[in-house]
């Protein structure tokens, strides 16, 4: 029986059993490893963006990976600017003193806020009017995998 094709997976439908049974640390690996490739990809298209991977409460843990995402920024050929960690507001409220990544905090590169969840131009109008740089949500496009993206990333430029 091969696998079912029912659309778009939703984060939350599967990350708490990946934690739960212990996988979320190869999980994070995998989905690294996935978008740095796809990264280098658009960057060979001439696209000079960055990609961004949610970090898992456990993956904050996690000594090795520094030394993880230093070999998979190596292996594509991309420099750190190219990555973006995400660490969500819940990920930090778990357990705030715990959960400081494995590298120096606040990070020497860039900490910035995103805007989450932006539905409409109107309500990125007004973000970016308070400031707000980077945002993700429906407003800009909705979810797409990486061939769709690529061919909405050409079609931007």
């Amino acid at each position: 029986m091969g696998p079912s094709r029912r659309g778009l997976l939703e984060p939350a439908e599967f990350v708490a059993l990946a934690e739960q049974t212990g996988l979320v640390s190869r999980l994070s690996r995998t989905v690294l490893a996935c978008a740095l490739g796809e990264c280098r990809i658009w960057h060979e298209a001439g696209h000079d963006i960055s990609v961004a991977v949610n970090l898992a409460v456990s993956d904050l843990l996690d000594t090795t990976l520094p030394d993880t995402v230093a070999g998979l920024l190596a292996a594509h050929g991309l420099g750190p600017e190219s990555l973006v960690l995400e660490i969500t507001e819940d990920a930090i409220m778990v357990d705030p003193d715990r959960s400081r990544p494995p590298f120096p905090w606040p990070v020497p590169l860039v900490c910035r806020l995103v805007a989450e969840g932006v539905e409409t131009l109107a309500d990125w109008d007004y973000l970016r009017r308070l400031g707000v740089e980077v945002a993700q949500g429906y407003a800009i496009s909705r979810p797409k995998c990486a061939p769709h993206f690529s061919a909405w990333l050409a079609g931007c430029s």
